[in-house]
């Protein structure tokens, strides 16, 4: 019984004490945590209870609006709110491309800041990190405590925003936000807006993300933090913009006009230049006594007095200073006041702490995942291979895409199939012409033409007339087209597997699916012939949007998966681009039809 006790308490000890945040020592060689301070500030916090407060409810549904207004709002406007330094403004502007599943992705932080500070500033029975919300922080708190444990009461969906709809358009209701919604943005805004003292912990928006960087395995590094504080930080830019968008005295003129349903929208009247004196070009008929006497140059000897009703064609007037701000006006002191470097608000601190992290992420040394063992195997986590299992995954994978093409898109045997001539294939990387592909070159001479192979075939052979034709109605089989192309998803599927792994693997599916075979006319094509192989050359890539540079990169690819491609795109597209025309939905754009992993034929998806 001793030794049971014995072994009883040092197992609860134990357990304490691997679930207890610990602060650092001195002889930690750890830059990044004493750069955040995050063992310090949690010091003595049970980890599982404040993980679980920071667990989100599963989402309903996202709610893009400020990323819809983003997409409305011009240039000028989205590099305003882009601005990361006081004096100084940047390349690109604040973008708004990212899809539904990356949003959900991006506002998952601020999810979990939110319903950190709703379970803490409850009663709760652990102890939490403490934090303190300023004034104006608590009083946007509670009204947002207030909406949210009545919405909760009612039942109402947390997107229902039909007590604001606009009465003059239902569209309207795309841009339209709930009471609550206003409420949230108000107190995001309200985190955003406090000035730094003597400590960051004093910012209850620090204390939040100090909470973010804890996990149950301990400590987010440089690798996986950063990244986090991008989204929130892309995210706050997006409240900012929105909120300005809200304080416009003429916002409900300015969403109408992005639905396109108002055409009296008033416009900014505010200019740069506004001087007393300056005369507008065809006014010079126009007799000196109607200048302003603070335009009169003291060196005329004019004592001329200015009637009392008339006035100078531009006239500086004190009802300038009197008009409420607009829009650019309250995006341009917002992003001054707290969302630069300079400020002394948590956006530095994040700034400065996100720059810090890439700085140790890009001068320290990553623990390497691959390693040999023996001969030929390679072990990669949890995987691990050899050399000849590899070999033998491509070529049955070949093999694969070979009897697809052969047996169920070209209907033939593969010594049946015309000869690719490519001592003769010609190419012309500089031609732009949209719609052109390399097959059009009129120096190759192809021995078959490959818009009119199959169908040639299918008006002679009786076998492929069994196959496609109804011959009681005298047209094509809707089962026979719709089953053709759902072989050609399941080959292009295979193909850019093949292309993907023997090509050189682009980092990302993105470059790989932006990969075009003809011209359009907003970009050139990505797939050339060079010295008898087919070379895929992308340009995209998942900086494009944030820098916008280009980067070509040429890929070689096998004979075996060039032969496959170019007898895809020589004798199996014409065919499929005419069956496409024959099921019932839209007509494919010629632009997505430039892609040679288009959406799905038959399902667009």
């Amino acid at each position: 019984e001793i030794v049971q006790e014995v072994e009883q308490r040092y197992t609860e000890a134990l357990s304490t004490v691997e679930h207890t945040v610990e602060a650092g020592q001195v002889n930690d060689t750890n830059p990044w945590l004493r750069r955040t301070q995050w063992p310090t500030y949690l010091q003595g916090i049970l980890v599982p209870p404040l993980l679980q407060s920071l667990e989100t409810p599963a989402p309903k549904g996202v709610e893009n609006e400020a990323v819809r207004i983003t997409k409305q709002c011009g240039h000028l406007a989205r590099t305003e709110a882009a601005r990361t330094e006081q004096h100084e403004s940047p390349f690109t502007p604040l973008l708004a491309y990212m899809d539904e599943a990356n949003i959900q992705r991006h506002v998952e932080p601020w999810q979990r800041i939110l319903v950190f500070f709703a379970r803490t500033q409850q009663p709760h029975d652990w102890q939490s990190p403490r934090y303190q919300f300023t004034p104006r922080q608590s009083r946007t708190w509670r009204e947002l405590w207030r909406l949210a444990r009545a919405q909760a009461q009612a039942e109402v969906p947390p997107g229902d925003s039909s007590a604001t709809a606009h009465p003059d358009s239902q569209s309207y209701d795309a841009f339209s936000v709930s009471p609550i919604q206003i409420a949230c943005i108000d107190f995001c805004i309200e985190l955003l807006n406090q000035r730094i003292g003597v400590s960051e912990y004093k910012s209850a928006f620090v204390c939040a993300l100090a909470v973010l960087g804890r996990t149950s395995y301990g400590w987010m590094d440089t690798d996986s933090y950063p990244p986090i504080l991008s989204k929130i930080l892309k995210i706050a830019r997006f409240i900012v913009l929105h909120k300005a968008l809200r304080l416009d005295p003429y916002v409900d003129e300015l969403i109408a006009s992005f639905q396109g349903h108002s055409s009296k929208l008033v416009l900014s009247t505010e200019t740069p230049f506004d001087e007393p004196g300056y005369l507008l070009s065809g006014y010079n008929h126009i007799s000196p006594r109607t200048v302003s006497p603070q335009a009169l140059s003291p060196y005329d000897g004019s004592d001329s007095k200015v009637e009392q009703d008339q006035v100078a064609p531009i006239q500086f007037t004190q009802e300038r200073h009197q008009r409420p701000r607009r829009f650019t006006q309250w995006l341009h002191l917002m992003v001054t006041r707290f969302m630069v470097r300079g400020s002394q608000t948590p956006i530095q601190w994040l700034l400065d702490l996100r720059s810090y992290g890439l700085k140790v992420h890009f001068n320290s040394s990553n623990p390497g995942y691959i390693t040999w063992t023996g001969e030929d195997r390679i072990l990669y986590k949890d995987l691990h291979f050899t050399m000849r299992d590899f070999r033998a995954f491509i070529h049955g994978l070949i093999h694969a895409l070979q009897q697809i093409l052969y047996e169920e898109l070209l209907v033939c045997e593969a010594e049946a199939l015309p000869p690719i001539p490519w001592d003769n294939l010609i190419d012309d990387p500089a031609q732009g012409q949209p719609g052109w592909s390399f097959l059009d070159d009129p120096r190759t001479k192809l021995p078959v033409n490959g818009s009119e192979w199959i169908m040639t075939r299918i008006s002679r052979e009786a076998k492929l007339q069994r196959l496609f034709l109804d011959p009681q109605k005298g047209q094509f089989r809707t089962t026979a087209i719709r089953s053709y192309l759902r072989a050609v998803v399941r080959f292009r599927e295979k193909l850019s597997v093949a292309v993907h792994i023997t090509g050189g693997q682009p980092s990302r599916a993105p470059e790989l699916l932006s990969v075009r075979h003809r011209n359009t006319e907003t970009a050139h094509r990505n797939v050339f012939i060079e010295d008898r192989l087919v070379v895929i050359a992308t340009s995209y890539h998942k900086g494009f949007y944030t820098r916008n540079d280009t980067k070509l990169i040429h890929r070689y690819l096998p004979r075996e998966v060039g032969e496959l491609l170019v007898r895809y795109l020589w004798l199996v597209l014409p065919f499929l681009e005419r069956l496409q025309v024959l099921i019932p939905g839209p007509t494919p754009a010629r632009t997505s039809e430039a892609y040679v992993w288009a959406p799905d034929p038959g399902t667009g998806r």
